[in-house]
This record gives C-alpha cells, sequence and structure tokens, in this order.
C-alpha cells in the first residue's frame, strides 16, 4: 500500500484552473469531460472535498450537466486530473434555474 508522505506533497500535485464548457457527465463515477475554448478535452475526475458553486448557490456533482459553462480548479496526480472546485457564472445562457432573478 503507497502512502504519500507530507514532505512529498508539496510537488506533488500541479493545480491548474481552467475555463470550458461540460461536455459529458458520468455521475456513476463522478467523472465529466470538459471541453475547453481551443477545442481540447479533458477528463476530469470529482475529488473527495470538491466545491461545486453553481448560479452562486453550493451545488452537487448530480447538479452538472452538459453545456454548462464552468471554471475549474484541478490538481494532476498519477497521470489523472482531480478538480477541486467548479464554480459557473449566474446568468448564463446554460442556467435556466431562475426564471425570474432579482431586479
Amino acid at each position: 500500500l503507497a502512502q504519500e508522505r507530507p514532505g512529498e506533497q508539496p510537488g506533488a500535485a500541479k493545480t491548474m484552473t481552467v475555463r470550458g464548457k461540460v461536455a459529458k457527465v458520468q455521475a456513476d463515477t463522478n467523472q465529466f469531460t470538459l471541453r475547453t475554448a481551443d477545442g481540447k478535452e479533458l477528463m476530469l475526475h470529482l475529488a473527495d472535498k470538491a466545491k461545486i458553486r453553481l448560479n452562486n448557490q453550493d451545488a452537487q456533482f448530480r447538479d452538472l450537466r452538459e453545456g454548462m459553462d464552468v471554471t475549474i480548479t484541478y490538481e494532476t496526480r498519477g497521470g489523472k486530473h482531480y478538480v477541486t472546485s467548479i464554480t459557473s457564472r449566474p446568468g448564463g445562457a446554460d442556467q435556466p434555474r431562475n426564471p425570474n432573478p432579482p431586479r
């Protein structure tokens, strides 16, 4: 059983932030695909303590939908991308949840 040692952790994961559209959601495996502005697709895994905010509200992974514009922060470990935060911009065309926004 491999364990990470505290002294090795800071250089172990590279943190990146990227914006794009959700291309595919696999809720059963907590994975999704993000399509970036330059057309690249990233396969992402939800980290255990990931924070999700959609339309300025705390949300669950099951609330993520294909086509949503999101900004994500992820770490790369062992060749996989683990998402630590997902946020969407309020009022985007892809979030029709609130048809009567506050005035």
